[in-house]
């Protein structure tokens, strides 16, 4: 049986890489504006996913105190990586709203599954996006910059098994908007392209 513990343990050092990876590697000082508008209180759930300082042990399928503990530490750590990121970025550009959301119901899972969708949401002023590189170098089988429903996005993608169209979980993809004086950005790791740009279309209308 898989050590919980572990699990939790792989699923926040992920979360961190997505909210410290936003803003420092992927072009957000191309970001231009005046900087007067203020960013937004971010929800505790988007499109179904939620915020990871927010997954209950209900939502976790959590249930013996040992696994309890190892979530605790997870929401912890969580909750203090959105906390950082959202304090640097607010330094280099006045004012910055992070959080990072995770497949709570696939949290339980994410050691058989291979892992959970999840993705870090990053709000910071502007009024322009520059092209969205994150994924490395360009390559058509692998890597493309593209419109989601007029989102720039970069889609970079892994089939776990040669030859086989990518599954959710072999995306990492970045859509990016600017709307209100405001750039929202989100990063995802195990969602599908159209997905992810539909998150950041509900990020849009509902902040």
């Amino acid at each position: 049986m898989p050590n919980p513990r572990s699990t939790y343990a792989g699923i926040a050092t992920g979360a961190i890489l997505l909210a410290g990876v936003v803003g420092f590697g992927v072009g957000l000082p191309e970001v231009v504006g005046d900087g007067s508008a203020e960013t937004p209180a971010l929800p505790d759930q988007i499109a179904g996913y939620t915020a990871l300082s927010q997954v209950t042990a209900e939502d976790a399928g959590v249930t013996s105190d040992e696994d309890k503990a190892a979530l605790e530490e997870f929401l912890a750590s969580a909750e203090k990586q959105d906390e950082e990121a959202a304090e640097a970025l607010g330094e280099e550009y006045g004012d910055a709203s992070v959080r990072a959301y995770v497949d709570a119901a696939g949290m339980a899972n994410a050691a058989q599954t291979g892992g959970t969708g999840q993705f870090s949401v990053t709000v910071l002023p502007g009024e322009e996006t520059g092209p969205v590189f994150s994924g490395g170098p360009y390559q058509a089988d692998t890597y493309r910059l593209q419109t989601i429903d007029g989102h720039r996005c970069s889609v970079a993608w892994q089939s776990s098994t040669p030859g086989a169209e990518p599954t959710d979980l072999d995306y990492q993809v970045e859509c990016r908007a600017a709307e209100g004086g405001l750039v929202y950005d989100v990063y995802s790791i195990g969602i599908a392209p159209e997905k992810a740009a539909d998150i950041l279309t509900e990020l849009i209308e509902t902040t």
